[in-house]
């Protein structure tokens, strides 16, 4: 059975992780209820082997709460990549038919969000709990524990340039995402191109604009397919990236 200490340290771990992880960071999860739910998964972990020092001093304990806390919101965010890069690949669809100055509302986020990435953007999310990804990070969050013992997590360089590299790999996720429909829509903006040249008379600038949505949403749509299967092989890469980040974290 732990004592306070222990139960306050792996819980702001797990706080962490609700700080920056995939539907926990909605801001429609009150803190005060990631907060109890930390505590509560906190309480439900008590069967590891993890110990801390009861007796710490207090600038210590908050040294190695600090510490858990950015080791936890480190561990979400790298989880969380899959559904940025979803965002930012939604943004380039939305450029290429048309819909960059019709944004609305993302009401997870609180600000303006692409149509396309927010549709995309739900529909993973559906994807990641049909897959049971909550179970997942559930079970990645308790192995965290074995891997980096408390107050024993190592921040070095090559940990943080890991984080580095993943933000960069966000953008070739966000590409990968975007390229089917955005390739399909260079096709059709130089065929609309020729039959500008070819038709002069014809304002292309009208007609052009619901010939690209329509091709857009209809590209969108034929490529849903393909897209259900990247968000899963996406979402492997993320669980690599995070197995990987634990590792480097739990070397000394």
């Amino acid at each position: 059975m732990w004592d306070v200490t222990g139960v306050l340290l792996v819980s702001l771990r797990i706080f962490g992780v609700l700080l920056t992880a995939p539907i926990w960071s909605s801001r429609y999860v009150p803190g005060p209820v990631r907060g109890l739910l930390a505590l509560y998964i906190g309480l439900a972990l008590q069967g590891l082997p993890i110990e801390a020092d009861p007796a710490m001093a207090p600038l210590a304990l908050l040294l190695v709460s600090v510490r858990e806390l950015v080791t936890g919101m480190a561990l979400g965010y790298v989880v969380g990549l899959v559904f940025h890069a979803i965002q930012v690949g939604g943004h380039l669809i939305d450029m290429d038919i048309g819909f960059g100055i019709v944004n609305i509302v993302d009401p997870n986020l609180g600000q303006p969000a692409p149509v396309a990435g927010t549709f995309l953007y739900t529909l993973a999310m559906l994807i990641y709990l049909a897959a049971n990804g909550h179970h997942a990070m559930l079970r990645a969050l308790a192995d965290s524990f074995r891997l980096i013992p408390l107050d024993q997590g190592t921040w070095h360089a090559l940990t943080t340039q890991t984080l580095v590299d993943a933000t960069g790999a966000l953008f070739w996720m966000a590409l990968r995402i975007a390229l089917p429909v955005t390739g399909a829509l260079f096709v059709t903006t130089i065929s609309l191109g020729i039959v500008a040249r070819g038709v002069p008379q014809m304002n292309i600038f009208i007609v052009g604009f619901p010939v690209k949505i329509g091709a857009g949403l209809f590209f969108l749509a034929l490529s849903l397919p393909v897209y259900l299967t990247l968000v899963q092989t996406l979402t492997e890469e993320s669980n690599r990236l995070v197995l990987r980040l634990m590792q480097l974290m739990a070397a000394s």
